[in-house]
């Protein structure tokens, strides 16, 4: 018969259970809380090798991190567009989700890009309208095009003038396309003369006063939100 401890270290190395000695059960208790000491130093020291390498201070901190780890890390196949999928069960007795990763076909369920909308109107496709109100004035609607203002490009021919008047809420800006613009503003009326390239900014209930006093044409761009066609206070003309 072996000494007792090689005798033990040779039982464990081979796995044999049969032991012949008196106290077999006792022995038997012995050599199984042996085993699983020697597996769990094993673990231990594995982990608390581990754990100093990572900042970690405890070894169980250094399972949970290879736990992350095995999630994070396959975080790279995002790009390559596949799935991850984990053992429920990873043998130490801690439950592992499946996690699954999407790929670049599941952005439109999960994301919402907006559609663009816009429109381009070229000045050799406007269609210009006659005002209709004598003064020789024309417009190309741009109306249509916008849901939150209102915009139209108003062409002025030499002495045309347009009413006096007031808006009770729409901002205006008017733009010189081309040409010179001459505008009263206010009440007393000022005059002010806006060369080619000028920006006017008109105010709700401010009266104003448009026209063409040179001998070229005037071409305006005038912008006006909130969308309204009504509600303005009309005036009697400024003299010229």
């Amino acid at each position: 018969m072996l000494p007792g401890r090689k005798r033990r270290h040779r039982l464990l190395e081979y796995g044999i259970e049969e032991i012949t000695e008196s106290g077999e059960a006792e022995c038997r208790l012995a050599l199984g809380g042996l085993c699983s000491e020697d597996a769990e130093a094993s673990t231990q020291c594995s982990l608390e090798a581990e754990a100093p390498e990572r900042g970690l201070p405890h070894s169980r901190l250094a399972l949970e991190d290879e736990g992350a780890r095995a999630v994070s890390d396959a975080g790279d196949e995002v790009a390559e567009g596949r799935e991850l999928e984990l053992a429920a069960h990873d043998g130490s007795g801690h439950s592992r989700p499946i996690v699954r990763l999407g790929t670049s076909g599941d952005q439109g369920a999960r994301g919402h890009t907006p559609s663009v909308s816009y429109s381009i109107l070229r000045v050799a496709e406007l269609e210009w309208e006659q005002r209709g109100d004598g003064t020789g004035r024309t417009i190309a609607r741009l109306s249509d095009s916008l849901t939150q203002s209102r915009a139209n490009i108003w062409r002025y021919p030499p002495g045309a003038r347009g009413r006096r008047h007031a808006d009770h809420v729409q901002e205006e800006v008017f733009v010189v396309l081309d040409g010179t613009l001459t505008a009263d503003l206010g009440e007393p009326p000022e005059r002010h003369v806006l060369e080619r390239g000028s920006v006017l900014v008109v105010q709700p209930h401010t009266a104003l006063q448009l026209r063409n006093a040179n001998s070229e044409e005037l071409v305006l761009y005038i912008y006006g939100a909130p969308p309204v066609s009504e509600g303005a206070d009309f005036f009697d003309d400024v003299p010229d």
